[in-house]
């Protein structure tokens, strides 16, 4: 049996918690619902996923990633050692695993060449895949002379982002591994970042406890910020909508809050 350390075993609640809300908000802000969405009619549930390929159940799906340019559903399957892909009505479509390689995915994103990036948590590891290839090769990222402990991972502008939980700073990433911004306030008492979204040429990160979000542009400056008008207990993610709406997710309060 798999022995598993407190803080991993929060990490994985923890990341249950946000994994239920990306699927909850996955249709409004891929495009597929209006913004307006929240006001016109109540929500409900279209369907659930808990099977993969082969009727074979999730463990800790810790990972959601949607390519809106195919129209595919991503989950990383972290208890299972896979990524798995959906149509956008459930069906599972492939598993893929890496030959037997892939340790613990709890985040990815897809390439327009058809190559992932995948944070394998178990190993500490920004791992390239290059499906064409067969080829998969770890990176353990570096900033400062320490490691990154790698969460989040997002493509902006022919870069990749990644959360350091470490430091909570944001890092923009060249395809080398190297980092070539990290983003940051330069605010008195700041408490690091817990989340991270790319919002056009904004990047936009939500500090921990409080909740504020941070706005960046490309070239690192503070352009805008948001504090909620109410206090939160433990804000574990966040999004933004075209409409202006502000969604943030409590898990201690058990709470989506919409502002």
């Amino acid at each position: 049996m798999c022995r598993m350390s407190q803080e991993l075993l929060r990490d994985l609640c923890l990341r249950k918690v946000v994994g239920i809300f990306a699927v909850t908000l996955l249709l409004l802000f891929s495009g597929l619902a209006s913004p307006g969405l929240l006001r016109a009619s109540p929500w409900k549930r279209a369907f659930s996923i808990g099977l993969g390929t082969e009727r074979s159940p999730l463990r800790y799906p810790l990972g959601l990633y949607y390519d809106a340019t195919r129209s595919i559903l991503y989950v990383a399957d972290s208890g299972n050692d896979r990524l798995i892909s959906y149509t956008l009505n459930g069906k599972p479509l492939k598993v893929f695993d890496a030959a037997g390689q892939l340790a613990g995915p709890v985040g990815m994103v897809r390439e327009r060449d058809g190559s992932l990036w995948v944070v394998e948590r178990p190993v500490n590891s920004l791992t390239f895949i290059n499906l064409g290839e067969r080829k998969v090769v770890r990176h353990h990222v570096t900033f400062g002379g320490r490691p990154v402990l790698t969460d989040k991972l997002l493509l902006w502008r022919d870069r990749i982002v990644t959360l350091d939980r470490a430091s909570g700073k944001i890092l923009v990433l060249r395809k080398d591994m190297t980092v070539e911004k990290a983003f940051f306030p330069v605010k008195k008492g700041f408490k690091g970042f817990f989340d991270v979204k790319a919002k056009g040429d904004v990047l936009w990160g939500m500090e921990t406890l409080t909740g504020r979000l941070f706005g960046f542009d490309t070239a690192g400056s503070l352009k805008a910020t948001f504090t909620p008008r109410r206090r939160l207990s433990q804000p574990v993610s966040f999004e933004r909508d075209t409409g202006g709406n502000v969604y943030i997710l409590d898990r201690y309060l058990k709470k989506l809050f919409v502002f």
